[in-house]
């Protein structure tokens, strides 16, 4: 009988909890500014993330053949397909987590950086993503490849994708033998 109180008590006080998170999910800054909290309470608060992405960030890449001829763009995978097994056991994660960081440390770098684009090319996120998409495979007869980070809206089809981040185009090393 009193496990049985509990929790209804309990689910009750989360589901409150939830209902009072989502409607400050769709609030603005400044319309929750200009409310009174209720009970003096603080109501800048988010349960879920302290600032909500809104917004997607992909890396694309586009591979340039022998003649220089650029291919259509492609968007390299930064998240493997899930398993229900991952929740257990996914040593693969440690390849795949930082990218997000890196690429949004790649375009706060290259606003700094604007004017100097032999810096940016120096720094770690340029790099380590250099080295991601250069690892990606490509047919026999590309020899360059330029990577872009793009911005799009998610669920907004009314915003255009928006090209954040060009990187110079560099030539792949092939080391097998060519034929022909």
């Amino acid at each position: 009988m009193i496990g049985t109180v509990v929790g209804v008590v309990t689910s009750v006080g989360l589901v409150a909890l939830f209902a009072a998170n989502l409607r400050y999910q769709f609030y603005d800054r400044t319309a929750r500014r200009q409310r009174s909290a209720l009970l003096g309470l603080r109501s800048q608060y988010r349960m879920f993330s302290p600032i909500p992405g809104r917004t997607d960030l992909h890396l694309v890449v586009r591979d340039y053949d022998r003649d220089g001829a650029p291919r259509p763009c492609r968007e390299v995978p930064t998240t493997p397909l899930r398993r229900w097994t991952h929740a257990l056991w996914n040593p693969w994660k440690r390849r795949w987590l930082p990218l997000r960081p890196l690429v949004v440390e790649l375009i706060g770098i290259g606003a700094a950086l604007e004017g100097h684009p032999a810096a940016i090319e120096l720094t770690t996120p340029y790099l380590v993503l250099l080295g991601v998409v250069s690892a990606e495979p490509a047919d026999g007869d590309v020899r360059a490849r330029q990577f872009l980070v793009v911005h799009s809206f998610g669920h907004e089809p009314e915003e255009p994708p928006a090209v954040l981040f060009c990187s110079a185009v560099h030539r792949l090393d092939r080391t097998t033998a060519e034929t022909g």
